[in-house]
């Protein structure tokens, strides 16, 4: 599955994935406290517009209202 997105979408896609949870998949130890908050940083700059469209923004008219 190399380039087709789907780690991408499961980070988006997955609310409890957050930076913290990274940090500890990539064996990121907890006293390493600066990367792990550059990490969340991060993460959240690139993740949440995305979350936004994905579960705030309403859906697309599919076509004229009914009258």
């Amino acid at each position: 599955m190399p380039d087709s997105g789907v780690h991408g979408a499961l980070v988006v896609l997955e609310p409890s994935l957050g930076g913290d949870t990274m940090a500890t998949a990539l064996g990121i130890p907890p006293s390493r406290h600066m990367i792990r908050r550059h990490l969340t940083t991060e993460l959240e700059a690139l993740v949440l517009p995305a979350r936004y469209v994905v579960f705030c923004q309403p859906p697309p008219n599919e076509g004229p209202e009914p009258r």
